[in-house]
């Protein structure tokens, strides 16, 4: 297959994708896989995952191709898809342990969204210890990283501490990238895997 066919094929998923023809974008994405494109496997679990414009929720499809993602690619959104999936007990029993663990080395790999999620588990205790000072370390990772959510968790902590011009800071900061964000996706802020 020609570079731009590829291209187009996914040019065509991803505006699929947007429009919420999860059908559509879910052929576009297995065509890309079947041409060698292993990147795709996570944008396919998350498809089954989240369903959408006829196509119902599959768990367990959804779980299989993160599955491959991760096992034959390593793949960073596979192990934070994973870990979702284990929180939120979809397909799979609920295991914040297990969660805890994938959260934990996709954050080690810098995924603000990772340190994001792992950061709650640290603060509330789930999956092991509670352990707040590491959560304050994981929320800063993810807020150096421009992590919207955790620059919002970070700002209320400062001001829980009386810190209100460094809350206050962070807050126009997270906003401007959220609106940065709404502009520049045409008015879909990048908000996956949440």
């Amino acid at each position: 297959m020609a570079i731009s066919e590829r291209s187009r094929i996914l040019q065509a998923a991803i505006k699929a994708k947007r429009a919420g023809n999860s059908i559509a974008a879910l052929e576009h994405f297995k065509s890309l896989e079947e041409q060698g494109e292993r990147w795709v496997r996570s944008e396919i679990g998350y498809i089954y995952e989240h369903g959408g414009e006829g196509l119902q929720r599959d768990y367990s499809e959804a779980f299989r191709w993160y599955q491959k993602a991760l096992i034959e690619d390593r793949d960073e959104w596979a192990l934070v898809s994973l870990a979702r999936m284990y929180v939120l007990g979809r397909g799979v029993s609920q295991d914040y342990k297990l969660a805890r663990g994938l959260y934990a080395e996709a954050a080690e790999r810098g995924n603000s969204v990772a340190q994001f999620q792992y950061a709650g588990l640290l603060f509330d205790g789930l999956g092991g210890e509670r352990n707040r000072e590491g959560a304050i370390a994981c929320y800063e990772k993810a807020a150096r990283a421009k992590n919207f959510f955790a620059m919002m968790v970070l700002a209320a902590y400062e001001r829980s501490r009386g810190r209100y011009i460094k809350c206050y800071a962070l807050r126009i900061e997270a906003l401007v990238i959220f609106i940065a964000a709404y502009v520049f996706d045409r008015g879909s802020p990048r908000i996956r895997n949440m």
